[in-house]
C-alpha cells in the first residue's frame, strides 16, 4: 500500500509541476510588451512562402504581405511552389509576388525540405537578404508584421517569433482551437520571454537572421519541423524572441475530418519529438547544462493543453479511489487536485494577460466535453512517428470567407 501511495502521489507531482509551470507562464505574461513607436527599419527582409496546391489561398496571403508598414525597398516577397500540381506559381505571380521558386522534387516532400531548399539558394546569392521570414500560404499578416519581426532583429535576437493567431467560424471546436491559439502562440512565449527563456518556432511567422542560418542550418523536416528546430536552437543556446506586437492569422481546418487529421498530425508529431528529444535534453541538464536545458525538456513533455487536462481529471478520479480503497492518506491525491484546479487557472489568467475577445471566453463552455473525448485519441498520438507529411484541407478564400 506504501509503494500505491507514493506511485500515486509521484504521479500527481508531475502532472501538478507541469500545470503550476504554464500558471507561472500565464503570470509572467502579463509584463509582457512590445513598442514599435520610433522605430526604423534598416534590415532587408525576404519573406518565404512555402506552397504547395494553394491556388484558392496564396494570392491573398501575397496581397496581404505586399500592403506592409515596411519600406518597400527593404523586403522582397518569394513564393516556393513545391511540388504543385494546381497554378499555385502562376497565381502567385499575378497577385505580386516579386519571385516564385518553381520546386520539382516529388520523393522529397514537406515544408522543411522546401525551406532548407530555397534558404540554400538565397543564402548563396550575391544580394543574400538580412533576414529570412517565413509565412504560410493561407496567412493574413499584420499590417506592422514585418516591423515587429525586424526590431527584435536588429535588438540582436537571431530568431524571432510573432503571434500566430487562428481564424475560424462561429462552431465550439473552432471557437476553442482560438482559445489553444492564444494560449499556445501568444501567452507561453510571451511568459518564457519575460523569465529570461527563448519563446517557440510555431511554424508561421518566424525570422531567423542570415547570421543564424550559416551558423545553424535549417535541418529540421518533421510533421514538426518548427518545434525540432526550436529544440535545435536551444540546444546550441541561440535566443529566440517573440514579437508580440503584429500577428499572422490563418483559419482553422474547414471540417471536423480536416481537424482531426491536422491535430493528429500536431500531436503525434509533439509526441515523437518527446521519446526522440527528451532524453538527451535531460541528460544534457544533469551533465552540466543544468537549469536552461531543463526549462527546455520540461517545457517540450508539457502535453496538449486537453491531453492534460484530461488526464489529470482521470488521474484525480483513480488517485480517489485508490486512496479511500486502500486506506491511504488523503494528502496523496493533494499534487493531482493541484494539477485539476491550475489547469482552468492557467487559461483564464492566459486569457487575460492576451486580451482576448470576449468570444474566447465563451468557447470554455464547450471545453469539459472536449476534455472528456480527448482520451480516445491518446492511442494514435503516442503511435505516431511524427514523419508523415500531410496537407491540411483548404476551402476558398479562407475562413473569414475572404477573397
Amino acid at each position: 500500500m506504501i509503494v500505491v501511495g507514493i506511485l500515486v502521489a509521484l504521479a500527481g507531482c508531475l502532472a501538478a509541476t507541469l500545470a503550476l509551470y504554464l500558471v507561472l507562464l500565464a503570470l509572467a505574461s502579463f509584463r509582457y510588451s512590445q513598442r514599435l513607436d520610433g522605430y526604423t527599419p534598416s534590415w532587408r527582409l525576404l519573406v518565404l512562402v512555402p506552397a504547395h496546391d494553394e491556388v484558392l489561398l496564396v494570392g491573398r496571403t501575397v496581397r496581404s504581405l505586399l500592403e506592409q508598414n515596411y519600406p518597400r525597398q527593404l523586403f522582397r516577397v518569394c513564393v516556393i511552389a513545391d511540388n504543385c500540381t494546381d497554378a499555385t506559381a502562376e497565381v502567385a505571380r499575378e497577385a505580386g509576388a516579386d519571385e516564385v521558386l518553381v520546386r520539382e522534387v516529388p520523393d522529397v516532400r514537406g515544408k522543411g525540405h522546401a525551406l532548407r531548399w530555397a534558404m540554400d539558394r538565397i543564402l548563396a546569392a550575391p544580394d543574400a537578404p538580412d533576414a529570412i521570414v517565413s509565412v504560410d500560404a493561407d496567412t493574413l499578416t499584420d499590417p506592422d508584421l514585418l516591423r515587429a519581426l525586424a526590431q527584435r532583429l536588429e535588438s540582436g535576437a537571431p530568431a524571432v517569433q510573432a503571434d500566430y493567431r487562428a481564424i475560424g467560424d462561429d462552431s465550439p471546436s473552432s471557437a476553442l482551437r482560438k482559445v489553444g491559439f492564444i494560449l499556445m502562440n501568444r501567452t507561453r512565449p510571451a511568459g518564457r520571454n519575460v523569465l529570461g527563456q527563448s519563446a517557440c518556432l510555431v511554424g508561421n511567422g518566424w525570422a531567423l537572421s542570415a547570421d543564424l542560418m550559416r551558423r545553424r542550418p535549417w535541418s529540421a523536416f518533421s510533421s514538426t519541423e518548427d518545434r525540432e528546430y526550436t529544440i535545435e536552437l536551444d540546444a546550441a543556446g541561440e535566443f529566440i524572441a517573440f514579437a508580440g506586437a503584429a500577428a499572422v492569422h490563418a483559419p482553422t481546418a474547414p471540417s471536423r475530418s480536416a481537424e482531426a487529421i491536422q491535430q493528429e498530425r500536431w500531436e503525434g508529431g509533439w509526441a515523437s519529438l518527446v521519446r526522440r528529444k527528451a532524453p538527451r535534453l535531460i541528460r544534457s541538464a544533469m551533465t552540466g547544462r543544468g537549469l536552461r536545458m531543463l526549462v527546455v525538456a520540461l517545457d517540450l513533455v508539457v502535453p496538449p493543453l486537453g491531453l492534460l487536462a484530461s488526464l489529470s481529471l482521470a488521474g484525480l478520479i483513480v488517485g480517489v479511489a485508490v486512496t479511500f480503497a486502500l486506506g491511504l492518506p488523503p494528502w496523496l491525491i493533494l499534487p493531482w487536485a493541484v494539477a485539476v484546479l491550475s489547469i482552468p487557472a492557467y487559461v483564464l489568467l492566459g486569457l487575460i494577460a492576451a486580451d482576448a475577445p470576449a468570444s474566447t471566453y465563451r468557447a470554455l463552455a464547450h471545453a469539459p466535453l472536449f476534455v472528456l473525448r480527448k482520451p480516445l485519441s491518446l492511442g494514435r498520438t503516442l503511435r505516431s512517428r511524427g514523419d508523415t507529411w500531410v496537407r491540411t484541407e483548404r476551402v476558398q478564400g479562407g475562413a473569414d470567407g475572404g477573397a
